[in-house]
């Protein structure tokens, strides 16, 4: 079963190039982990978030990867708000 995991982030205007390049930085090393099959940014022209999308095998595959990528998150200094994730099961 695959799983979803995306989060919204709320980057202060001035500071939407940096928390772009961070997460960009942080896709990489999410595309490294075993169990990825997709990773991207998109952009909400509309209220300038940033969301964050990663396709994963399994559930089980994105823990035990994301117990080692949490420690390289982006630091969320950059943004105007604390960002949200969700993690979501297929069906």
């Amino acid at each position: 079963m695959s799983f979803l995991a995306y989060a919204v982030h709320y980057p202060a205007p001035e500071n939407e190039r940096q928390v772009i390049d961070a997460m960009r930085g942080f896709a990489e090393l999410v595309r490294k982990q075993r169990g990825v099959s997709f990773v991207d940014l998109f952009k909400n022209e509309d209220d300038g978030t940033i969301v964050s999308v990663t396709l994963w095998e399994s559930r089980e595959l994105f823990q035990t990867g994301w117990a080692e990528l949490v420690k390289h998150a982006p630091a969320d200094e950059w943004e105007l708000r604390p960002r949200q994730g969700y993690a979501l099961n297929s069906v």
